[in-house]
């Protein structure tokens, strides 16, 4: 039984999204001009989307393959880390580029670059949609950010998810939550 209520507030347009990747993708083409063996890792299932458009707007050919970290458990609580899926491509003396809908707490994107770097790639870098500031436990610092967020909890909309829903919304929201 669900016993909140929902009211989701409209953070990020669609255009806006758009806008912003091309901005990031800029310069990821300016980067990676000249390189080649890029690998372009999204992290599923929140950043399809955010992959998939970033992808569309570089200028060279890449590889793009996905992983999966688990991470949230039955009432929001962040338990262990898991891997459900890893990469299938061999990365090791390849740019990689990895792709994260949310940077929250840091604990995911440090397990995959933990992960990464013991793989020996050429370059490592992370590119996140959104940033939420202040609320970090494991220090991380993304090489690109689409956005910025201050006092916003919950998000869904354009792939992410809250309590598996809203991943279909074109447009990004605030959800702010309360007792029914």
């Amino acid at each position: 039984m669900n016993t909140l209520n929902e009211e989701i507030n409209l953070l990020f347009t669609e255009n806006e999204i758009k806008c912003r990747i091309k901005e990031i993708s800029s310069s990821l083409n300016q980067t990676y001009a000249n390189s080649d063996n890029i690998v372009v890792i999204g992290v599923m299932s929140g950043a399809i989307n955010f992959t998939v458009d970033l992808a569309k707007e570089l200028d060279y050919p890449i590889v793009m393959d996905w992983i999966s970290i688990s991470s949230y458990r039955e009432g929001d609580r962040q338990g262990e880390l898991l891997l459900l899926k890893d990469i299938e491509v061999d990365v090791e003396d390849k740019h990689l580029i990895v792709v994260e809908d949310i940077l929250d707490t840091g604990r995911t994107l440090n397990f995959i670059k933990d992960l990464l770097i013991a793989r020996n790639p050429k370059s490592l870098r992370f590119c996140v949609l959104l940033n939420k500031v202040g609320t970090q436990k494991i220090p991380f610092s993304p090489d690109y950010v689409g956005f910025h967020l201050n006092d916003v909890h919950w998000v869904g909309g354009y792939g992410i998810d809250f309590k598996q829903r809203y991943r279909n919304l074109k447009n990004i929201y605030k959800i702010n939550i309360s007792p029914k």
